[in-house]
């Protein structure tokens, strides 16, 4: 598995094959499904088409896929429907304890600056302790869920004093307006437009408590079937650009789950 430099990840979205399956015999690719989220690389490369001018030359489209978090991207992964995909540390680990048909093609360290635990300003709550016994929302099986776990374990808060309550990052947004909720734990963009709407008062940032990596993903039988999506186009251009590809770097404070 590669450690990805951020100057080399648009090329390296195609690298979902190198490290699995160099020796396998490549089958005609007509089609490169590309699951992704709202923010981060994977957004810069598909506004500057980086992949479409990639496979040009061998008549291969590309189709990008949104989704709103993590889990349902593995998911979608683990049925085929995407070929490769990006998110946070959690999601990869609840899929491959369901048997998921993805592998690990790369990872980006991430300096977790672009997600956290946080309250409205006015609330009495004043650090994780405090969430003791307060409704919490969070999205299942993304890493925001893993955040949260590890900030209550740090302050010494069984996961099972506080209310969880798991919500897609739209519905918590709603319920966090509505003060139907006390506190929310999630990532950018979300976390970045609820710090320009309320200033809120941020409990903990993964920086301050998780080591963390984003994984670039993919459909263990896509990876098989078509090395030479990556062995003739990531590695000369990962050279070019920033020499070794494993040599690890810090991206932009906001990260993708």
């Amino acid at each position: 598995m590669f450690n990805l430099t951020r100057r080399v990840f648009g090329i390296g979205l195609l690298a979902a094959t190198v490290a699995v399956s160099s020796g396998a015999t490549a089958q005609e690719l007509k089609q490169f499904s590309i699951g992704y989220q709202k923010t981060g690389l994977p957004v810069i490369a598909r506004q500057q088409q980086v992949i479409e001018k990639a496979l040009e030359d061998k008549g291969v489209t590309v189709k990008w896929v949104e989704f709103t978090a993590g889990p349902p991207l593995v998911e979608a992964l683990n049925v085929g429907a995407i070929d490769v995909g990006w998110t946070g540390d959690a999601p990869p680990i609840f899929g491959q304890s369901a048997g998921a048909n993805i592998v690990y093609a790369a990872a980006l360290p991430s300096n977790g600056e672009g997600e956290a635990i946080f309250v409205k300003p006015a609330s009495p709550i004043q650090s994780v302790a405090d969430l003791k016994g307060k409704r919490v929302g969070v999205g299942k099986g993304t890493s925001a869920h893993n955040l949260l776990v590890a900030a209550l374990e740090k302050a010494g808060i069984p996961f099972d004093q506080i209310t969880p309550v798991y919500l897609s990052p739209a519905d918590a947004a709603a319920a966090f307006a509505s003060d139907q909720i006390d506190a929310w734990t999630v990532w950018d963009p979300f976390f970045a437009i609820a710090e320009t709407r309320y200033q809120p008062r941020v409990l903990a940032r993964s920086s301050e408590v998780l080591k963390v990596n984003t994984y670039f993903l993919a459909n263990k039988d896509f990876a098989k079937a078509h090395p030479e999506t990556v062995t003739q186009r990531y590695q000369p251009w990962a050279r070019r650009r920033n020499g070794p590809t494993r040599t690890a770097t810090r991206w932009p404070r906001r990260c993708m789950r």
